[in-house]
């Protein structure tokens, strides 16, 4: 039998649509920032004679510029602001380290650490008519001056201060004309003073510097809004220009970070430290990726357990296997897991029909050689063994600017998502084809497409499907990096089943596999607490929960969540999941897990 699609393709792009529109609705509150501005009024005014008299009172102050009115337009009485001022204080350690450059409209501070947040919209909104544009980077300011706007610093105990105000009508001419011709150096009857080709060597230096600042906050910035193209091409020549420097390095590895290519990731980030040694965002990266990609052992435990679901009744399993792999060569990684079940079913129909409870053991296995390339490029090779059927696969990953594509080939994978295949030594043949796609910065989407045959132990094709799973997952809500609302689809479409006839001259299918689509919204928050390298150790953890609708069948609600410890090289895992009512028959699933792996 072929379904037809689309009531629920109309039900899934409604569903998007109500995401997406929820994700527009939603007015993203900014970070609190640390930097504290206050518009401060004139110290004086001056007659349009030029003449100082005292300041006006405040009431007469209202229609100035310290109200971000054009100086030029003047009060009601004739009088012009001297000048128009803003302070801004920036909390920040070592402030005397921080430098303060600026070329043509736009000065550049920049600090020898991360800055505290800054909210760039108050910032601006706060010196309306002095700025007229502000970009936060991870260690930068840039600040777009209004024309006639100056700019100063001073230093204080617990940060520094920034001064901005217009500057009075002879200090703009005198900004505005051009140098003479006899103090430029090279020209033809030019003069300089004594001395004066160091000190203007040392300022065209700070410029050449000032500009390269300027460039590597530009790349920061297309790094961090999802233009990696232009960021990577703003690094690679950044690399050539400040050679000495390793943030041009650390910029290009965040990118091959993000982009599935972490070999490539870790050897920039070793270079970045061979120029500073010690970095603590390098340093760290370097430790989270050796981490994820190092050899490891393994040991897991799960229980299962299903009340009502199709084809048994009360089933529970548990399940323990030992796995792992070991690094060698260049990118080379060879890996092994092997499951042992326990599995307990009160009701559960058979190959031959004959329904009855069944208890037992059920084994499986895996050999695995994986190949990651400098390019990011991932190729796979298993070989699988289910009671007595091997079987094998090969799996693919290539990965783009802006996600992953993924190639997915199996024969005879063992195959016990459900219970009555698991307890019928059950595989699935499958051909898939898959992509993860970052849509934009916080939305993110994932679709699989694939095909697949079913058989249990005797009979290796008792089912053909079509199956369609894919999750678009918006994150950063309400300004909250850990806090994620997802849609998800899962569906599996029946193409043909065999039938038998039993004893009792009733047809049955061997393997109960039925339509299925579920449409889900979920809800998730993860965090991190504590620091691996500390004697504490570091917390991970994750929730979600939501509600899903099956279009065969019922709707019910969906949990799950994961809890995990890491200390040096240990790591503990616990994770739970709770289905009830979703599917065709109306029951529960309860998965609670647990793993210990140890990494060398």
């Amino acid at each position: 039998m072929t379904p037809t699609l689309l009531p629920g393709s109309r039900l899934a792009l409604a569903l998007l649509a109500a995401i997406q529109a929820c994700a527009a609705a939603a007015s993203e509150p900014a970070p609190a920032s640390a930097a504290r501005c206050e518009p401060a009024p004139p110290a004086e005014l001056r007659d349009e004679d030029g003449a100082v008299r005292p300041m006006a009172p405040a009431a007469a102050r209202q229609r100035g510029a310290a109200v971000g009115q054009d100086p030029g337009l003047g009060t009601d009485d004739g009088v012009q602001p001297a000048d128009r001022q803003v302070l801004v204080d920036i909390p920040t350690r070592d402030a005397a380290e921080a430098t303060l450059r600026r070329e043509g409209h736009e000065a550049l501070l920049s600090f020898p650490h991360a800055l505290p947040p800054i909210d760039a919209r108050a910032l601006q909104e706060c010196a309306s008519g002095l700025l007229e544009g502000v970009s936060v980077g991870y260690d930068t300011l840039l600040l777009t001056l209004a024309p006639g706007a100056t700019i100063a610093r001073t230093d204080a105990e617990r940060g520094l201060r920034l001064q901005l105000r217009h500057a009075p009508a002879e200090d703009r001419t005198s900004q505005q004309s051009p140098p003479a011709v006899a103090a430029m150096p090279g020209m033809p009857g030019s003069r300089a003073p004594a001395g004066g080709d160091g000190r203007l060597a040392e300022a065209a230096a700070e410029d050449d510097q000032g500009e390269l600042r300027l460039r590597l906050l530009e790349a920061q910035i297309q790094a961090q809004t999802g233009q990696v193209a232009e960021a990577r091409q703003g690094f690679e020549a950044l690399r050539r220009d400040m050679p000495a420097s390793p943030e041009p390095l650390n910029g290009l590895a965040g990118l091959a970070l993000r982009g599935g290519r972490w070999r490539q990731a870790l050897a920039l980030y070793e270079e970045a430290l061979l120029l500073d040694p010690g970095e603590p965002g390098a340093t760290a990266a370097v430790r989270a990726i050796e981490r994820a990609a190092g050899s490891r052992l393994r040991a897991e435990i799960e229980y299962r357990e299903t009340q009502g679901g199709l084809g048994t009744g009360r089933s529970t399993a548990v399940i323990g296997g030992i796995g792992g792999h070991q690094r060698f060569g260049a990118g080379w990684r060879l890996g092994f897991a092997t499951d042992v079940a326990q599995v307990d079913a009160l009701q559960v129909q058979r190959q031959n029909g004959t329904v009855g409870s069944f208890s037992g053991d059920r084994h499986r296995a895996e050999v695995s050689l994986q190949h990651d390339g400098l390019d990011g490029l991932v190729a796979a090779g298993s070989l699988f063994l289910t009671g007595d059927t091997p079987g094998f696969g090969l799996r693919a990953e290539l990965p783009d600017d802006r996600g992953v594509t993924a190639l997915r080939a199996e024969y005879r994978r063992p195959n016990w998502d459900f219970f009555q295949s698991l307890i019928e030594n059950g595989t699935r043949d499958r051909l898939a084809v898959g992509r993860r796609h970052q849509l934009t910065t916080d939305l993110t989407g994932r679709l699989e497409l694939g095909a697949n045959r079913y058989g249990i132990q005797g009979d290796r094709d008792v089912a053909g499907t079509i199956s369609l799973n894919g999750e678009l997952r918006l994150g950063n809500l309400a300004g909250n990096r850990g806090l994620s609302a997802a849609y998800v689809l899962d569906g599996e479409y029946l193409l043909r089943r065999t039938e038998r006839t039993g004893a009792d001259g009733q047809r049955f299918a061997p393997l109960q596999i039925v339509d299925r689509e579920v449409h889900a919204l979920t809800l998730g928050y993860a965090g991190v607490w504590g620091d691996s390298t500390a004697e504490r150790g570091l917390v991970t953890y994750e929730l979600s929960a939501g509600y899903g609708v099956d279009r065969y069948g019922k709707a019910g609600p969906l949990v799950a969540g994961t809890l995990g410890y890491t200390l040096g090289r240990l790591e503990v895992r616990l994770r739970g999941s709770y289905v009830e009512n979703i599917g065709r028959a109306r029951g529960t699933t309860t998965v609670l897990g647990g793993a210990l792996t140890w990494t060398f």
